[in-house]
């Protein structure tokens, strides 16, 4: 009887441990912007347009995409959840995309201090980020949601 009571309180806490280690790996993306673009809202389908270069004008500013390329993790859930494209796919696109119509390549940034700076300082730009990063940079807020859910 004592045995079948321990093998029970076992089996309890292992189930525990595992439901505690997927909602610690339940995350979200968020697409951000300067603090002075809090009333801006875009759909799903102008955020992929966005992010595949098209041009999306808002309360007459121009909207610009920045990527976000400070974590892999991050950018390789932008490439499969948002854009629905492998990273190779995605970069010929770009430049497939320059080269017939013309104008700039999308900025790229690599750490959060630099596009911080950027969303607060360039009216317009939109980027995204891991939810939990949005509380540490004080000019930056969540104009909505990508993703969520769990890493694996």
């Amino acid at each position: 009887m004592r045995v079948r009571f321990t093998s029970l309180i076992f089996a309890i806490l292992v189930l525990c441990n595992g439901v505690a280690t997927v909602v610690a790996a339940e995350k979200k993306v968020v697409l951000v912007a300067g603090a002075h673009m809090s009333d801006v809202r875009l759909d799903h389908t102008e955020i992929r347009q966005l992010f595949l270069g098209g041009d999306i004008i808002k309360d007459g500013v121009r909207i610009v995409a920045v990527i976000n390329d400070s974590d892999p993790l991050l950018y390789e859930i932008f490439l499969q959840k948002i854009v629905f494209m492998s990273a190779r796919t995605y970069e010929r696109r770009l430049i497939s995309r320059v080269l017939h119509k013309g104008g700039q390549r999308m900025p790229y940034v690599s750490n959060l201090s630099s596009l911080e700076y950027g969303l607060t300082t360039n009216p317009g730009w939109v980027s995204f980020m891991w939810e939990q990063s949005v509380h540490t940079l004080p000019g930056i807020t969540v104009i909505g949601e990508l993703w969520h859910g769990s890493i694996n």
